[in-house]
């Protein structure tokens, strides 16, 4: 029983946490969830969050960190807009296309191609910016552009055929490599508390892309 304070990323956390969150509220009707929906950082300790869900790489010190899902990054884009401006086949093809790209808590996110010289920023033409990826595919889905976003936003809209994935002859990203994904945070001295142990162990089973919806 008690309140379980939960921070996830919007696009996460309403994609596929939400979903997972209901069928917790129903096997633990006593815990009251406050659900948190940001892209900033937290603090664990600090702002008294007792579990956070957030991407990238793997953090350090004294954060347990369970990893959910890989956040691989997919190109993509409408099979209409492919037919009428050309399907890309290489990094430099990028730039005669338009870019719908994601806007982070600091500054919007570039897109990185991979060459023989390393990772280097791809100078493409944003065409829309948004820091709502449910938005991104919306306008990707109307033909507005090429976006490239985790594997699991895009999921649904590949499912129905409304996006095919782009896919080049190298690889590319909103990061420089590196072991990336989707990570469940903790604190071990919060995890003796039963709610937050439930619920870790729930959500992990629920979402790791091994068993659940993260792939």
């Amino acid at each position: 029983s008690g309140t379980l304070r939960i921070s996830a990323m919007p696009g996460y956390g309403s994609l596929l946490l939400m979903p997972a969150l209901q069928d917790f509220s129903e096997r633990f009707p006593d815990i009251v969830l406050d659900v948190h929906l940001s892209d900033a950082l937290v603090d664990l300790g600090r702002d008294q969050i007792d579990i956070a869900i957030r991407g990238g790489r793997q953090p350090q010190d004294r954060v347990v960190a369970r990893r959910l899902d890989p956040n691989r990054f997919v190109l993509a884009a409408s099979p209409r807009y492919l037919a009428r401006m050309g399907t890309p086949r290489t990094v430099a093809d990028l730039q005669a296309h338009r870019a719908l790209m994601y806007r982070g808590p600091n500054a919007v996110i570039k897109w990185q191609g991979l060459d023989e010289d390393g990772w280097h920023e791809i100078p493409v033409s944003p065409a829309f910016i948004s820091n709502d990826g449910a938005a991104l595919i919306t306008m990707a889905c109307r033909d507005r552009g090429l976006v490239l976003l985790s594997e699991w936003g895009l999921q649904r809209a590949l499912d129905r055929g409304e996006l095919v994935r782009v896919d080049l002859q190298s690889p590319v990203s909103v990061g420089r490599g590196g072991e990336a994904g989707i990570y469940l945070l903790y604190l071990q001295t919060r995890y003796q508390i039963p709610k937050v142990r439930v619920a870790v162990e729930f959500l992990v089973e629920r979402l790791s892309s091994g068993t659940g919806a993260g792939a």
